[in-house]
């Protein structure tokens, strides 16, 4: 099977690893209507591992964390167990 992304994937890189705080910071500096994309790894409600990439138009909002619950994205500080 003929996979484009495979091949492009040698020349750049999809995704660079950032922390959480760059994200956030991103978020906070792109101008309105812009596209923030990143990829997130977490584990689903079975424990299982995943990835899931992440589309988001910016809108209105101070900081990041604002803009990316104005773009739809649900976020909530994680706990310690």
């Amino acid at each position: 099977m003929f996979r484009p992304a495979h091949w492009l994937d040698k020349f750049e890189a999809r995704f660079n690893a950032h922390p959480l705080g760059e994200v956030l910071a991103a978020a906070g500096s792109l101008p309105d209507k812009e596209t923030l994309r990143f990829q997130v790894r977490s584990q689903n409600r079975a424990g299982e591992d995943g990835e899931k990439t992440v589309r988001l138009t910016m809108k209105g909002g101070k900081a990041g964390v604002d803009r990316l619950r104005s773009a739809a994205l649900p976020w909530r500080q994680a706990t310690s167990r």
